[in-house]
């Protein structure tokens, strides 16, 4: 004979039959926004192909003038490359600060894109062009504005874009500290070192920025 619902319920109460434990569904879609929360995410590729007029695989033409060796970019490069980018914001008791790890990846292989680590005791920088870091550091801002770094970074760097040109390039490894306000203005220091042929450089470098302008 079937129980009635009134009935089961006194039976419980007077059995002390605890109750079935209610089925909690958490949200799937919250729990990844929190996983997430912070996370930025950006890149920057190329792929080109040159022909020559026999229809083989053709060279870029480049610019050569006492020593100045680059090539125009737009339509003048064969090779592929990118370059990605992970960032990983957090907060500090108000101290806003970030993770940023870079890699590239590259067809071919060489010694043409530097890492400032070396890859080998004879060629530094040479490792294969397939996976490099080429930033991984971390950085914080407190409240006061100014921002403390250090690791591997692209640091004042200025470039003729259409050629590829770097006027100024101080990337490397090392930690500076940047906004510092003074005066007018803002100054910012870093120590960088970098490995462009068998030695090591360091560089100390200083800006001072005012209004438009900049030392």
């Amino acid at each position: 004979m079937r129980e009635t619902k009134e009935e089961l319920q006194k039976q419980i109460a007077e059995k002390q039959i605890p109750a079935p434990a209610p089925v909690v569904i958490t949200n799937p879609t919250s729990s990844l926004a929190s996983l997430t929360d912070g996370f930025e995410f950006h890149g920057y590729g190329r792929a080109g192909l040159l022909i020559n007029q026999n229809g083989d695989k053709g060279s870029a033409f480049g610019v050569q003038d006492e020593g100045f060796a680059q090539k125009y970019r737009l339509g003048n490069e064969a090779d592929t490359y990118a370059e990605l980018e992970l960032v990983k914001k957090f907060d500090v008791n108000g101290a806003k600060g970030s993770i940023h790890y870079m890699f590239s990846t590259k067809s071919g292989s060489g010694d043409e894109y530097k890492t400032w680590t070396s890859g080998s005791s004879t060629k530094p920088g040479s490792e294969n062009d397939l996976f490099k870091t080429r930033q991984f550091y971390v950085d914080i801002t407190p409240n006061d504005g100014v921002t403390y770094w250090a690791g591997k970074r692209y640091y004042g760097r200025e470039d003729i874009h259409i050629n590829d040109y770097y006027i100024k390039n101080y990337s490397g490894t090392g930690a500076g500290v940047q906004n510092i306000k003074l005066g007018s203005g803002t100054a910012d220091v870093a120590l960088v070192a970098n490995d462009p042929s068998n030695h090591p450089e360091y560089t100390l470098h200083t800006k001072y920025t005012t209004g438009p302008w900049a030392f």
